[in-house]
């Protein structure tokens, strides 16, 4: 009984319970380096308030990711664009950085926007994901040359790399748990079905009784009646 009500506790939170939700919240509570932010209430205020704007670019390029993987222009992790623009921005939109990279995920404009025309920032950042994963064997290298440097260990880029990727596992980690407790709920949904008919069907069979009980009582007690009326 007691796993029961935890799974229903659980199964409350899964519709906030999104990629978004998370990454937002590990950007409030720990620094990129995975320590945890020790900051005054001042700016834990000031943080808090953006929360909002932040949840809406994040959940704009998980739209966007959903639309490439549909589309066939974006082919890998629909989460790992999501985690690099944590680590890169924070979520923000309008941040550009001293190298002149710019949008969410932090995009060289002159390398991923197409010429003379109007630049989709989030479109460029995920252009240049498929390109570095169609270049590099493992996952390290994609991202420290997304970062401009390389996946040796003595590399500034190795730091980000294994940052991004150990985030990566925690949200992937945390989204199975997700799936399993959606199965859950879902099986579970369809025990209580079950019990709902089976004791539907009871209430009935015990209705159907008692009308033929009551019918009998009256029988009864009308034999009574001409049973003593006999007697006399």
């Amino acid at each position: 009984m007691f796993s029961l009500v935890l799974l229903l506790a659980s199964s409350a939170n899964i519709s906030t319970s999104s990629p978004c939700t998370f990454l937002v919240e590990v950007y409030m509570t720990e620094k990129y380096d995975g320590t945890l932010r020790k900051s005054g209430k001042t700016y834990d205020k000031k943080l808090r308030r953006s929360t909002g704007k932040r949840l809406a670019v994040c959940k704009k390029i998980e739209k966007l990711v959903h639309r490439g993987q549909a589309l066939g222009w974006y082919t890998n992790n629909p989460l790992l664009p999501l985690v690099v623009a944590w680590r890169e921005t924070g979520f923000t939109e309008k941040t550009i950085s001293d190298a002149g990279a710019k949008g969410p995920l932090q995009v060289m404009t002159h390398y991923w926007c197409p010429k003379h025309r109007r630049c989709n920032l989030i479109r460029a950042g995920l252009d240049a994901l498929q390109a570095y994963h169609k270049r590099q064997p493992t996952l390290c290298k994609v991202l420290a040359a997304y970062n401009g440097g390389s996946c040796a260990k003595t590399s500034n880029s190795y730091a980000y790399a294994q940052r991004i990727i150990q985030v990566l596992q925690r949200l992937e980690a945390r989204q199975y748990n997700i799936l399993v407790i959606k199965k859950q709920v879902a099986q579970l949904q369809k025990n209580v079905d079950r019990v709902s008919k089976a004791l539907a069907r009871l209430k009935a069979r015990n209705i159907a009784r008692q009308k033929a009980l009551a019918k009998f009582l009256q029988l009864l007690k009308g034999r009574r009646v001409e049973y003593a009326q006999n007697l006399r």
